[in-house]
């Protein structure tokens, strides 16, 4: 029954028209009173963010409020690698071949999950940050590098939460999701932003355009540290990457985390 009602949510046009629901600016005093609502149910802090509940004209609007700079500024971090998201940090793992976990018993493709051959026999680290609803949804560039491409893939939008991970196989790599390709201190590394149910979409700042399926577009451009990176329009997940002998990671699992705040300690 619940692998079943995952299915169904999983369809893309239920996600697509939610996401349309939520930029309704009309009737104004029953968007605020629902968003208003929303903060008192996920007991959002409004002192991380500018102005008030009230100031936001949509649903999204406030989903995707940015951060205030005289509250809440990112210092960089040139020795760390940052987080790119609120959230919990709800895996970490040491990979040395073509495969992760997903829960006991489960393994995906990590090649799939990116769309992108490595040696992963080398040795690699693989974090997901899980993002509620409370949390600030935009995501930031976790050091300075090179953005190489962007890689659209997956074209399902199934929970990314516990029940969602425990009943569904292959998850990450049927979600629909954006992999980012980076270059710094000779090394490659990955972020995959992770679509889910309710997503109405994946936004890249550096890449306006709507993305293709199963494209790559080509970037090679600077990234720099605590840069806005993109923005999920409702909630998601982050997965990153990282070659094992560029970073120790600082942080355990289940561990919560802020953006800009250090996840690994940089080696290289």
């Amino acid at each position: 029954m619940i692998k079943t009602l995952l299915t169904i949510l999983s369809f893309p046009i239920l996600s697509r028209a939610y996401g349309c629901l939520v930029r309704i600016r009309r009737p104004r005093p029953l968007i605020s009173l629902i968003i208003k609502q929303f903060s008192r149910i996920y007991n959002i802090d409004m002192a991380d963010y500018p102005g008030s509940v009230r100031d936001y004209p949509s649903l999204l609007d406030f989903f995707v409020r940015p951060l205030n700079p005289e509250t809440r500024a990112l210092k960089n971090d040139p020795d760390s690698f940052l987080s790119p998201a609120d959230g919990v940090l709800a895996d970490l793992q040491e990979i040395d071949k073509d495969s992760a976990a997903q829960v006991k018993g489960w393994q995906y493709r990590v090649s799939e999950l990116t769309g992108k051959q490595e040696n992963w026999k080398k040795g690699w680290w693989l974090a997901v940050i899980y993002l509620s609803p409370s949390n600030y949804h935009r995501y930031h560039y976790p050091m300075d590098s090179r953005l190489d491409s962007f890689t659209h893939l997956g074209n399902r939008l199934f929970p990314v939460n516990r029940a969602g991970i425990t009943f569904i196989k292959n998850l990450f790599i049927r979600n629909e999701r954006v992999t980012a390709s980076f270059t710094a201190r000779s090394y490659n590394f990955h972020l995959v932003a992770v679509g889910a149910t309710f997503v109405g979409s994946i936004k890249m700042k550096d890449h306006p355009a709507p993305f293709t399926p199963g494209r790559t577009v080509n970037m090679n451009c600077k990234a720099n540290q605590n840069q806005e990176m993109g923005r999920f329009e409702m909630g998601s997940t982050i997965v990153i990457l990282l070659p094992r002998d560029m970073a120790t990671p600082l942080l355990t699992p289940g561990s919560e985390i802020k953006t800009g705040e250090p996840l690994f300690k940089l080696s290289c």
